[in-house]
């Protein structure tokens, strides 16, 4: 599946969109919106979803994006698979977000989408579910030992 539908899939999933929304958006059947999800977006649609999804990203952030700031997420996953997550990035002399980034990075690169990695900067985590675990960091951003679970409520 091209770019602009796994994002169209993935766009409306985190806003938790129906298909008869963006149908009555585009002015098309429901329908169609399914087979977008399911099959790709055709390659004359694509530019004008793809302007779609960048305006309701403009509308949800109040304006233009800072693509300059700092940006962070929330990433899910069982007991079991943060720690295997940690003792990978503890091999390698990393903690665990470092490790996150680099991974991400050698990704896009592997795939195409190289990124310089000197233009990124560290970012700290932000969010966590009960059920995860984090990296604890210092207000200057070191890190201070190994990650910790997250407190019993």
């Amino acid at each position: 599946m091209d770019p602009t539908s796994e994002k169209f899939r993935c766009f409306m999933d985190e806003r938790r969109l129906k298909a008869f929304e963006v149908a009555r958006a585009f002015h098309v059947a429901e329908q169609t919106v399914h087979h977008w999800r399911s099959s790709g977006i055709p390659a004359r649609r694509r530019p004008q979803v793809s302007e779609w999804m960048a305006e309701r990203e403009r509308e949800e952030f109040g304006g233009s994006i800072d693509w300059h700031r700092p940006r962070a997420f929330v990433l899910e996953g069982s007991r079991e698979e943060f720690e295997a997550w940690q003792r990978a990035a503890l091999s390698e002399g990393k903690i665990f977000d470092e490790w996150i980034r680099d991974g991400l990075n050698r990704l896009a690169r592997e795939r195409g989408y190289a990124t310089d990695p000197a233009s990124l900067q560290a970012l700290p985590l932000v969010a966590e579910k009960q059920t995860g675990y984090r990296a604890t960091r210092s207000a200057d951003g070191s890190s201070r030992g190994r990650p910790t679970p997250p407190s019993e409520e």
